[in-house]
């Protein structure tokens, strides 16, 4: 299940989703964080960069990180799986 989580940055408020799963103090930590470099960036950057710009690349940046998450909790799942599966054999064969 997923949650909307609400930010405000430069005055605009922006949404992502947030997995159930993956809310709470981690989640926010990484919001925190975000958004201090959206602002730290914003100070260090060119002033002819829109910020609105600035704050849509890094909510995809944010997007592109947690599919990359995903993709690696399924490779683990995957891995895992293999593991326990070449154990087994590897057991059958050990019994013969």
């Amino acid at each position: 299940m997923n949650n909307i989580k609400e930010i405000e940055i430069f005055g605009e408020k922006y949404s992502f989703k947030v997995d159930e799963s993956e809310s709470g103090s981690h989640t926010d930590r990484a919001v925190d964080f975000f958004i201090s470099e959206i602002y730290r960036i914003h100070e260090n950057i060119d002033e002819q960069i829109n910020a609105t710009k600035l704050v849509k690349l890094l909510l995809a940046l944010m997007n592109i990180t947690k599919k990359s998450l995903e993709i690696r909790k399924k490779i683990e799942i995957v891995q895992d799986k293999s593991l326990s599966f070449l154990t087994e054999i590897e057991t059958k064969i050990d019994s013969l």
